[in-house]
């Protein structure tokens, strides 16, 4: 029997372990159908109620306590339903991830920015504005791509999450910067205009 590797709901791999194992932490509540697993020699992840080898038969343990809830045993209903998720999500996440280059690019000229800002001694709470979006974007590419790979719908919401972040942070940024260069148009007129009354002062003194 193959041995697997299961992704747990907090992003870790863990394993690997037998089938048997695998059986056992189903029955145990810590899996269920939608958990992704791949087998050691695999790339990708599957659906574990799609194996069969894992669905085939139940664990055999000791008799449960009262108290313990019964094992979920998997139907092909449950799996076919599972597949089709996996597979939804997969399709979507594919289309946040084609714009991933694009996405990281981004990214890159927020840090340029970012740089850029704090070269010019700009205040603080804008010169983070833009690393803290470009920090974002380019998480979001890596989440979606990882998504795809993997079909998880955890990592597509998290890949959206960050792509939402996004847009408060980038309308935060454009105020900021809107401001900032209202500041300093302002400072150009006033200069201007003392320069120009400066002007007119020495050419009355002849």
């Amino acid at each position: 029997m193959a041995n697997y590797y299961m992704l747990g709901g907090d992003g870790k791999e863990y394993g690997p372990v037998s089938a048997e194992q695998l059986r056992q932490w189903a029955v145990e509540g810590r899996a269920n159908a939608q958990t992704q697993i791949r087998a050691t020699d695999a790339v990708g992840y599957v659906a574990f109620g799609t194996v069969s080898e894992l669905t085939a038969s139940p664990v055999v343990q000791a008799p449960f306590p009262a108290s313990a809830p019964q094992p979920r045993f998997f139907t092909q209903a449950q799996s076919a339903e599972d597949t089709e998720t996996s597979a939804q999500t997969k399709r979507l996440a594919a289309i946040v991830a084609a714009g991933g280059v694009w996405m990281k690019l981004l990214a890159l000229l927020m840090f340029l920015l970012t740089a850029g800002l704090c070269v010019m001694i700009i205040p603080i709470i804008i010169a983070w504005l833009p690393l803290w979006q470009g920090i974002n974007l380019w998480g979001a590419a890596n989440q979606a791509k990882q998504a795809v790979y993997t079909g998880s719908e955890h990592d597509l919401q998290q890949a959206l999450e960050k792509i939402r972040r996004s847009f408060t942070i980038g309308f935060f940024m454009t105020l900021g910067l809107g401001l900032l260069a209202l500041v300093y148009m302002a400072i150009g007129l006033m200069m201007g205009g003392m320069n120009a009354l400066q002007g007119l002062g020495g050419n009355g003194s002849f």
